[in-house]
């Protein structure tokens, strides 16, 4: 018997009741970026996460790196991750121009294994993403608190993870807002979670110009 790796159409088949008027909803509007069906969105995600805010981007390659770069993360920064996730966790790291270093996982829950972590950070260490993987959680308790002592941002990466918990708190997943240490790392108390959404909804646009840059401009 042969499994899909991933199979969409029975989620859409499924899901086609609530999907078909939203999508009707949009084309009758016209409301093809941002708008209403986003915004109706975001509320519904971040009471699923049982969060206050949630900021829809394309995808979690953006939204890690709209965390990274709300962070102070910049280029020549050193960001550690896990060695097993999807690509686009590493990306975001090099996509600022940071470097990414990797630590090996815990073969029980294929997440950061955090005994390893110490020995990794440096000098030019800023940051950590955890990867909350197949359901399971990074461990949240001692990876805030070296990041607490070292001074170092928490950036959680749960795009395999939506809904799950650590410790009974809920997760909130990046395509939200990728979660930032959940406002937990020491720096991030004062500036909470309320400062990171008004930050985030104006830098989701931020390849924008980029991308109108490489529009060809034709002859005449």
């Amino acid at each position: 018997m042969k499994l899909p790796l991933v199979d969409l159409a029975t989620e859409a088949r499924t899901l086609r009741g609530q999907l078909l008027p939203a999508i009707t909803r949009t084309l009758r509007k016209a409301d093809f970026i941002l708008g209403e069906e986003v915004a109706l969105f975001e509320g519904d995600f971040a009471r699923f996460c049982k969060s206050r805010f949630a900021v829809s981007v394309a995808n979690g390659t953006d939204a890690l790196t709209i965390a990274l770069l709300s962070c102070g993360i910049a280029a020549g920064d050193e960001v550690i991750t896990t060695a097993s996730t999807f690509v686009g966790t590493v990306s975001a790291i090099a996509r600022i121009g940071a470097i990414p270093v990797l630590v090996d996982i815990r073969p029980d829950t294929y997440t950061l294994d955090v005994s390893q972590l110490k020995r990794r950070i440096r000098k030019k260490t800023r940051a950590i993403i955890p990867v909350h993987l197949y359901g399971q959680s990074a461990e949240m308790g001692p990876l805030l608190q070296i990041g607490r002592s070292y001074g170092l941002k928490v950036i959680e990466d749960a795009c395999q993870a939506h809904g799950s918990t650590y410790k009974k708190k809920a997760g909130l997943p990046t395509e939200a807002l990728a979660k930032v240490g959940e406002s937990r790392a020491e720096n991030w108390h004062r500036r909470s979670r309320h400062h990171l959404a008004l930050v985030l909804p104006s830098r989701r646009n931020f390849l924008r110009p980029r991308r109108i840059a490489l529009v060809p401009a034709g002859r005449g």
